[in-house]
């Protein structure tokens, strides 16, 4: 008898071969058994009415978002998929992002970007952060928040405990992305899975110079806001003064010994920059959306989040570590991040761009 030589091509490039299911051009579903296998192996049983009604809501909720941001004026989009009537058994989404005939190769084009927008929903409300967010925040976030203080009588922020104190230009969380958001972001971003969202909850603060930017980092550590040994490494950036150089202008500073207040500082840490030339080594960390002349420091830590629960009938404590993003940046570079090339809006749009790049392929 000889060997069965077929094998799903897509399943295997996904499992071995480096390739998303998000970079897929098809499915190899073939009928409404398979699809109901495929909808099962996913985690979703097909013959249970609520899991059935949690596929469709990710379904309209997909269709929607396509509608909303993809689907341009005049663009041929199939009224199988767009029609509130037309598909009504969820399975032959599967089916049709899997035709290889000619005639359905809008119908095929649109079922894929739809299943595409479905996957990254359902992973996006199936973590921790879904299910935890309102303890992750205050856990992360309040701690942060009452070391910063507000002096009516001078206008201005500071970020202040009983030792230090530490002038802000601003100081700002990080808004929570909405679903929209997330998924363009995941979306755009083809090493990124929603598991590696590391920056769903963060804080900026925005300082007057270089010297101010690292004075920041030594308060976050020194008042156990951030636990160093929690941060994650290979996600830090700092565009702003390589952190070794910094160091050695401390140690040269300290060794005078004599009193230098922090304009002085900057103006001698510019010396010492510019001396290094093109010696200075940057911590980057290649994001093709971000402007390289965005200057900022950036690192991501974890914090361990408590959560009282009852499992089993009894009350325990659910522990798992969290991530969250710091971001310090100085005012010019803010002020250049609300308007022009480096701006938020123009960042956005390029995520876009790509988005629909890998939702529909080269068109």
């Amino acid at each position: 008898m000889s060997e069965n030589l077929y094998f799903r091509r897509q399943a295997l490039m996904s499992m071995l071969g480096g390739v998303s299911v998000l970079d897929a051009p098809k499915l190899s579903v073939r009928d409404l058994d398979q699809a109901s296998d495929f909808i099962q192996s996913y985690g979703y049983s097909w013959d249970d009415e609520d899991e059935k009604n949690r596929i469709y809501s990710y379904f309209r909720q997909a269709i929607a978002f396509l509608q909303d941001r993809f689907v341009e004026e005049g663009e041929l989009s199939p009224t199988e998929i767009f029609d509130k009537h037309g598909i009504e058994d969820a399975r032959h989404l599967l089916v049709a992002a899997s035709s290889r005939k000619e005639e359905t190769r809008v119908l095929q084009k649109w079922a894929c970007a739809t299943l595409k927008v479905m996957h990254v929903m359902a992973h996006l409300n199936n973590d921790l952060y879904s299910i935890f967010d309102e303890d992750i925040r205050e856990q992360i976030l309040v701690p942060i928040q009452s070391f910063v203080q507000e002096d009516s009588i001078q206008g201005a922020t500071f970020l202040s405990s009983e030792h230090e104190k530490i002038r802000l230009n601003k100081f700002e969380f990080k808004p929570e992305k909405n679903q929209s958001s997330g998924v363009i972001k995941l979306l755009a971003k083809r090493n990124l899975v929603a598991l590696n969202i590391l920056d769903r909850i963060g804080v900026r603060f925005v300082t007057k110079n270089t010297f101010d930017i690292f004075q920041v980092l030594r308060f976050l550590v020194n008042n156990s806001l951030v636990s160093y040994p929690h941060c994650i490494v290979n996600e830090s950036v700092n565009s702003v003064y390589p952190t070794r150089l910094f160091l050695d202008a401390m140690d040269t500073l300290r060794s005078k010994d004599s009193l230098i207040d922090s304009s002085d500082i900057n103006d001698f840490l510019d010396k010492k920059l510019a001396e290094s030339g093109d010696s200075a080594d940057f911590k980057s960390k290649e994001n093709v959306y971000t402007d390289p002349d965005y200057k900022f420091i950036k690192f991501i830590s974890r914090k361990l989040i408590k959560v009282d629960v009852v499992r089993g009938g009894k009350p325990e404590t659910l522990r798992f570590f969290y991530p969250f993003e710091v971001q310090i940046m100085g005012y010019e570079t803010y002020l250049n991040n609300m308007r022009g090339p480096l701006s938020h809006v123009e960042y956005k749009k390029r995520q876009v761009k790509a988005a629909r790049l890998r939702l529909f392929g080269k068109e």
